[in-house]
């Protein structure tokens, strides 16, 4: 996956000065930690992946309620209308989120509103996305018999989170790849599963930092897939499925008042965030 570093302090700094002194004032009032961050990366024959993702917030007390998820994802061949939402309690009831709209403040994204499911002060909450992503899919550099996939989970900025994540990112292979004919990037997982015909490697960081990028890539012969995309969508020093910040979702400095400010949890491309 890094949704890269100078970027995101950059473009948090800006975003921060536009919305004038009020605006960063209140930005202190957001403070979460990040419990558990799990990924899924489904790749699919069509060249495609489904991208899921269960992020569990607690919000510190005191600071302002979590309200709108925003995600960035890896590329803009995303299916708005493939996206499933939840809420889920921390005694495991799932509440469907029906609003999942294209992110009015990323240039890739989503904006998953919560409503009535807002994670209030002292509260835990998890949401849930899921959403297929086009051309995840691309050659593998060193193989040209093999195909590529590469995918980064979100991390955020301080001061606004803290603590330490319990982080999973699971990469689910296509059907029919056998273990003999899989290779692995950055570093060799730690665990493998089967989930129905798909080989999945996992990868665990049970105290992972919610501020630190942790990429992943996986390679299967190409003849796994239908489709490899020659050029990725989003330009950078890694193709990255996902990596973000957390920063203050800012409203235009004329409607502060009476609107409040929106926690975003932002992802994007190494090398191409945008906050």
């Amino acid at each position: 996956m890094n949704w890269k570093r100078c970027l995101l302090i950059g473009s948090l700094v800006l975003s921060l000065l536009a919305a004038g002194a009020t605006a960063a004032v209140w930005a202190q009032d957001y403070r979460f930690a990040l419990d558990r961050s799990v990924s899924h990366v489904i790749v699919n024959q069509d060249g495609s992946a489904d991208i899921e993702y269960w992020l569990t917030f607690t919000c510190d007390l005191g600071a302002h309620e979590i309200d709108i998820v925003d995600v960035g994802l890896p590329n803009k061949s995303y299916r708005l209308d493939s996206a499933v939402a939840k809420y889920i309690s921390p005694d495991g009831v799932e509440s469907s989120l029906s609003e999942v709209l294209k992110s009015e403040w990323l240039d890739v994204g989503v904006e998953v509103h919560l409503r009535e499911h807002s994670i209030q002060p002292g509260e835990q909450g998890t949401v849930y996305l899921r959403i297929n992503v086009g051309e995840m899919v691309y050659p593998d550099t060193s193989d040209e018999t093999y195909a590529s996939v590469r995918f980064t989970p979100h991390y955020y900025e301080p001061p606004n989170v803290h603590g330490t994540t319990d982080l999973e990112v699971d990469f689910y292979f296509p059907p029919g790849v056998t273990s003999e004919e899989t290779r692995w990037h950055e570093r060799e997982f730690d665990e493998t599963d089967m989930v129905d015909d798909r080989l999945v490697f996992v990868y665990l960081y049970p105290d992972a930092s919610p501020s630190k990028s942790y990429p992943h890539g996986i390679s299967f012969p190409r003849s796994a897939v239908d489709v490899v995309n020659r050029v990725p969508v989003m330009v950078g020093r890694i193709r990255s499925g996902g990596s973000g910040s957390a920063a203050r979702r800012i409203e235009p400095a004329s409607q502060l008042l009476g609107l409040g400010m929106i926690l975003v949890l932002v992802a994007g491309i190494v090398g191409g965030i945008a906050i």
